[in-house]
């Protein structure tokens, strides 16, 4: 798989690589290698356990050092995900932030209503969203959430008390931010940001 993709390469003589992981950077790519960092395990993990990863990741600590050291340059989404990679990995790397942008013609601003909104990906740790659910009962406006209930490889995560709009398109989520008077993200671990622009526009 590794020969076939660097043939791939020579072959068609791409004037960058860009990648969306870091192992791969130390290929013999003979051309600039730009890799994206969109998360890490070690930052997860760090963000949402609250200690140390183990050292189970001591091979991917390593794999990932290596690959960012071979990069030509390193793109990182926030601020954020930059100092996170700087305090995990034992590795010089060249990186410069190039933040989300989304269209701000397809958010618009609407009449408020009494509404608490959030969304994400309900079933992963580290979005959490069912502390909303939790204290759902304890707020006076309703709570509504849109994301996947069903996580890929586990059961289906069903919330008691805030309500559950399930995963929605984009423009549904937009007509959703533009009514909600209160945006909430909870998140342990965001390394995006995304959806706090969203709510922004």
């Amino acid at each position: 798989m590794i020969h076939g993709t660097t043939s791939v390469a020579k072959r068609f003589r791409p004037d960058l690589i860009h990648l969306n992981g870091y192992s791969h950077a130390v290929l013999p790519w003979h051309t600039p290698v730009l890799v994206t960092a969109h998360s890490c395990v070690l930052s997860w993990w760090q963000a949402v356990k609250k200690e140390a990863p183990p050292s189970k990741y001591d091979e991917y600590r390593a794999r990932v050092a290596a690959g960012l050291t071979a990069a030509d340059c390193v793109v990182t989404p926030s601020v954020a995900m930059r100092d996170a990679l700087a305090a995990h990995y034992d590795a010089q790397f060249k990186c410069i932030v190039i933040r989300n942008g989304r269209d701000s013609r397809r958010f618009f601003p609407g009449e408020k209503t009494n509404l608490i909104f959030s969304c994400g990906r309900i079933w992963d740790e580290a979005k959490n969203l069912r502390v909303l659910d939790e204290v759902a009962p304890d707020v006076e406006w309703p709570v509504a959430i849109a994301g996947d209930c069903q996580h890929p490889g586990g059961p289906l995560i069903a919330l008691r008390n805030a309500r559950c709009l399930g995963k929605l398109a984009s423009q549904q989520i937009a007509q959703e931010l533009s009514r909600a008077a209160i945006f909430v993200l909870p998140a342990y671990y965001e390394p995006f940001g995304l959806s706090a622009l969203e709510a922004g526009l």
